[in-house]
């Protein structure tokens, strides 16, 4: 018996042991094919192209050759994606954000992005230290419906307050200096500076008002035309002043009409109607290097390009609801100066030439784009 028992064990530890080794080398087997595998597999860095690339949105659309990129947006404090440690919102709680109510306005200087607000203040925006505040100046400097500013060579600002029916001015310390506009200055709606001289849109008095910048004294007006002449304005409410010509928007022609300095009538961009290169409501205008003319369409929510001959190169903004569309524009504003801070959002085939900040009542308050070239 014992005999049959110590066989039995026996066959039982050579059958393991057989299939032990067996299962092993299987095993090692398979080790090796996934290690293979794996090390021979494409890699899938972090950043590489084999994640999908963000959507962009271009204008034109392709096909056709991309000459402006949509860059990002700016609504609050929270686009710039900075919030506080878990830690100190225990502590002191949410930080909460400073948002941009009703813009008209917007300049852009020094890294800063200045927004009139109809809310009675300034949003600026400061680009380096990615956050908001609120200008809201009080006392004889208060603000009570602020559309449009300029901003000079000293950073001195000129608020126009439509409701107060004065151009407001401040120091760079944001202290209040005094008050520009007399009985001559009806409704102010936009202002540009050009050679010491301040070029206010009185959009009720049909005619652009000229002051000197430094003591606000009232030097002259344009145009000196005949009522409902091609020359005369219907009802000016933007401008923007070149070293050369002086462009306004004449929200009651549906065009943008421009004169020498001097105010001698040279032409008229644009006329209303349906048809590219046509208007419905005009608004704000820029002028870049290229003296190319952008015009903002209120009602058909888009800017148009023209060159300066007048004829249109293209257009951009609209598709409401989609990245990049416009709200309500009602500013715009062309800049060479700021754009470091927008070359992270560029598609890597292109190089930015220059940005373009349009403010909308609603939606994305204040919309960037940026002229690019491919590389």
């Amino acid at each position: 018996m014992c005999f049959l028992i110590n066989m039995l064990i026996n066959k039982t530890l050579t059958f393991f042991r057989y299939h032990m080794k067996t299962i092993a080398l299987h095993s090692i087997l398979l080790f090796l094919m996934v290690s293979l595998f794996i090390n021979c597999s494409p890699k899938l860095a972090p950043n590489s192209k084999a994640e999908a690339e963000p959507f962009r949105m271009f204008y034109p659309r392709p096909p056709d050759t991309a000459r402006l990129q949509f860059l990002t947006k700016f609504d609050s404090s929270l686009d710039f994606g900075k919030k506080r440690s878990s830690f100190m919102s225990k502590i002191v709680g949410e930080e909460a954000p400073l948002s941009i109510g009703k813009p008209y306005g917007v300049e852009i200087k020094n890294s800063k992005i200045f927004v009139c607000d109809l809310a009675g203040r300034i949003d600026v925006i400061d680009l380096v230290a990615e956050n908001i505040r609120h200008f809201t100046p009080m006392g004889q400097g208060k603000l009570l419906a602020p559309v449009n500013m300029a901003i000079d060579d000293q950073d001195n600002m000129f608020i126009v307050d439509i409701r107060a029916k004065v151009i407001k001015t401040f120091n760079k310390n944001g202290s209040f200096t005094g008050a520009i506009g007399g009985d001559e200055l009806v409704k102010p709606s936009d202002v540009d500076l050009m050679n010491n001289k301040l070029y206010v849109c009185d959009t009720d008095n049909n005619r652009i008002n000229i002051y000197d910048k430094n003591s606000g004294a009232h030097l002259s007006y344009i145009p000196k035309a005949e009522p409902k002449t091609e020359e005369w304005l219907f009802k000016p409410t933007n401008i923007c002043v070149t070293d050369s010509e002086i462009h306004v928007s004449d929200t009651g022609a549906n065009c943008v009409k421009t004169y020498t300095l001097d105010g001698q009538y040279v032409r008229k961009t644009g006329s209303y109607g349906t048809k590219v290169g046509q208007f419905a409501r005009t608004k704000g205008i820029s002028v870049d290097k290229e003296n190319n003319l952008y015009v903002v369409d209120g009602a058909y929510q888009n800017v148009q390009i023209f060159n300066d001959k007048g004829e249109t190169l293209m257009a951009f903004g609209a598709m409401k609801g989609l990245i990049g569309g416009m709200i309500l524009p009602t500013s715009i504003t062309v800049d060479y100066d700021n754009m470091d801070y927008f070359l992270k959002y560029v598609d890597p085939k292109f190089n930015l030439k220059y940005i373009i900040l349009v403010a909308n009542q609603y939606g994305n308050k204040i919309n960037i784009y940026g002229r690019i070239v491919p590389k």
